[in-house]
């Protein structure tokens, strides 16, 4: 079996470290990068041959849902195994939607990273059992997964409800009166399928929008 070169990309220093020690124990890792934010990451895919693109998607710059639109849009062949603790449905229905070829969730532990990446380089995908119960209950209700596309204006208006802004402080900051900018909060839950302000923060933590 070939051996590979990896791409980790974790934001938190220590897990970063302790994983990239891990996987450069593995004999299938060859040569392993690391990097901690977006632009990082894009640096090196554009730089280096990586085999294997191993994913966090909370980052400090860039979200990875993002950094996955711009490999497919850039033509990097790259495989790409999501690793994340964010849980929301919203989320994964995004990252299938846009083309990743592995999910594991973090809490699924090392083993099961393995597991994804030598699936990877034989198979060519791997999808943890979170995302088969997803797809079979879709497929059980018949539902269509709902690609739910946020834009700049929309994550300012979650922020904005995550540090307790009032709807005055929120109209000054995307130059809009306030009606506007209530009419704007009411859509949002709408668009994201919640009920009130809490509903919609938790939505933003879950997705990583926050």
């Amino acid at each position: 079996m070939k051996k590979l070169t990896l791409l980790l990309t974790e934001d938190e220093t220590l897990v970063r470290q302790g994983f990239a020690a891990l996987l450069r124990q593995e004999p299938f890792c060859d040569t392993l990068y690391e990097a901690g934010t977006g632009s990082e990451t894009l640096s090196v895919l554009t730089e280096k041959k990586i085999d294997i693109l191993l994913l966090d998607i909370k980052l400090p710059d860039i979200h990875g849902l993002e950094i996955v639109k711009r490999m497919h849009h850039e033509n990097i062949k790259t495989k790409i195994l999501v690793i994340t603790g964010l849980e929301g449905h919203e989320l994964l229905l995004n990252l299938l939607h846009t083309g990743i070829d592995g999910f594991v969730p973090k809490i699924n532990g090392f083993d099961e990273v393995c597991l994804a990446i030598r699936q990877l380089q034989e198979d060519g995908v791997y999808f943890s059992h979170e995302v088969h119960k997803l797809t079979a209950h879709l497929k059980k209700s018949k539902s269509k997964a709902p690609a739910v596309h946020l834009n700049e204006k929309d994550k300012v208006i979650i922020e904005s409800l995550l540090t307790g802004q009032t709807t005055k402080q929120l109209a000054g900051k995307l130059n809009m009166s306030e009606r506007t900018a209530e009419t704007y909060r009411r859509r949002l839950l709408q668009k994201t399928g919640t009920v009130n302000t809490a509903t919609l923060i938790a939505y933003g933590f879950r997705n990583g929008i926050i």
